[in-house]
């Protein structure tokens, strides 16, 4: 997936068209103890979008604190992570990207509610193939879905794999 450029005019004539020509007022929410550089991150969105015409506050939270909340939908928006026990794509599309199902158990991390039966399709297909290539090209082709509508912000890729410790 391609980085897209940052269009802070447009955004503004997007937020004006939205009926907000004077922006609008967000808080970030973000632990600050949980993944490295976690409140600059947050702080380096908010100055983005505070360009763009959306005055974004950070508020910084301890993981402890953070995740409960985080699970009772309490921020209007929030700074996160995922990780992949499976390094496949299909456990982050059924977890963060699907819509949220308790019964289908899928989307329990999709914090936005938002729906889309394409996206579902793509990634119950995906889960059902064995052809490991038919698989791997679902998944792509689901996760290009699930992202252009909900244009998802992701500022950073951290990558830690647990390993052994050199001389022991």
């Amino acid at each position: 997936m391609r980085v897209q450029p940052q269009d802070i005019e447009g955004a503004r004539r997007l937020l004006a068209e939205a009926g907000f020509p004077q922006g609008f007022r967000i808080t970030l929410t973000t632990p600050n103890d949980r993944f490295p550089n976690d409140s600059r991150i947050a702080q380096a969105v908010a100055q983005a979008w505070t360009r763009a015409g959306v005055q974004t506050t950070v508020d910084a939270l301890p993981w402890a604190s953070f995740a409960g909340r985080s699970a009772r939908q309490e921020f209007a928006i929030r700074l996160t992570s995922w990780g992949s026990v499976t390094a496949e794509g299909i456990y982050m599309l059924a977890n963060i990207m699907q819509t949220n199902n308790p019964q289908r158990r899928t989307g329990s991390s999709n914090s936005g509610r938002f729906p889309s039966p394409e996206l579902d399709a793509l990634t119950d297909r995906a889960a059902s193939t064995i052809d490991n290539a038919e698989r791997e090209a679902i998944i792509q082709e689901a996760t290009r879905s699930g992202w252009q509508p909900m244009r998802r912000s992701c500022p950073s890729s951290s990558s830690r794999t647990p390993g052994p410790r050199a001389g022991g």
